[in-house]
């Protein structure tokens, strides 16, 4: 990507490197999850630290009628990929996906499952957090350090 562009071309064979990516409500699980169009950024794209926010899997949603197809195999596997390369996987746990979160704190290959503070200082709410004045809200907050 070059200065003069305003937007990813996800056509280029060109890779941009950055170091972190955050993605969220992809809702697996729904007719309506854009995998295809995810599955090309994250071909072009190349980072240090790749944050999944909530809601990769729609839990609620596979709950009411089981709905999954092949691209989202695709999806997961090209996401463990990228963890056994030079990229860190986080994933945090959403409201339609709080099945996670028995999880938390636990590592699945090369993929974390990070409480809703993490290793960097950063405090994570997402909507569905059991803190109160969190509910309904996405926040992203550096933590008070020194």
């Amino acid at each position: 990507m070059n200065a003069d562009q305003t937007h990813l071309d996800l056509n280029s064979d060109e890779t941009l490197s950055c170091r972190s990516v955050w993605i969220s409500d992809v809702h697996l699980g729904t007719k309506h999850a854009r995998v295809e169009e995810l599955l090309e950024f994250l071909r072009v794209v190349d980072c240090k630290y790749l944050y999944l926010v909530g809601d990769l899997i729609d839990g609620w949603e596979l709950k009411f009628r089981w709905y999954w197809r092949d691209d989202y195999n695709v999806l997961i596997q090209k996401l463990l990929r990228k963890s056994r390369k030079q990229t860190k996987v986080i994933y945090i746990s959403g409201n339609h996906d709080e099945f996670i979160e028995q999880f938390m704190g636990m590592r699945f290959g090369s993929v974390t499952i990070a409480p809703f503070e993490n290793s960097l200082g950063y405090s994570i709410f997402v909507e569905g957090n059991p803190d109160p004045v969190a509910q309904s809200a996405i926040i992203v907050s550096a933590s008070a350090g020194g």
